[in-house]
Order: C-alpha cells, then sequence, then structure tokens
C-alpha cells in the first residue's frame, strides 16, 4: 500500500528518542508531538517523529547548527 505513512507507537518513540514513554505521552498530549488515535493506542507518523526532532525543516537551512 504505497502512500501511507509510518506509524510509530509511543513505546518506538521512546525508544527512538532515548526518553521513557511518559515522557513520550506528555509530549503528545501538551500538543508538542502530533499523533493520531487508532482506537485506543496512540500513534506517531515518521513526518511528526522527524518534525518534533527537527529534522524536517522546510526553511532549507537544515544542518546548519
Amino acid at each position: 500500500m504505497a502512500g501511507l505513512p509510518k506509524l510509530y507507537t509511543v513505546d518506538e518513540v521512546a525508544t527512538l528518542t532515548h526518553a521513557p514513554p511518559k515522557s513520550v505521552l506528555y509530549w503528545i498530549y501538551s500538543g508538542k508531538l502530533d499523533s493520531v488515535r487508532a482506537g485506543r493506542r496512540r500513534l506517531v507518523t515518521e513526518h511528526a517523529l522527524r518534525t518534533f526532532l527537527g529534522l524536517d525543516r522546510s526553511d532549507g537551512d537544515a544542518g546548519t547548527r
């Protein structure tokens, strides 16, 4: 199925960011990290995670820091 975004669970985001799952949930519920709800689970798109981490910069100066 082409076109579907990569989705990460809260635990996967915690592993990738080296943060506790409770911190990931805080980021989601405080509005800092976008997520989608699938049943009772919260999932984070790859784009939302890259944006949160500052890896998707639309102003053209990515990597200048």
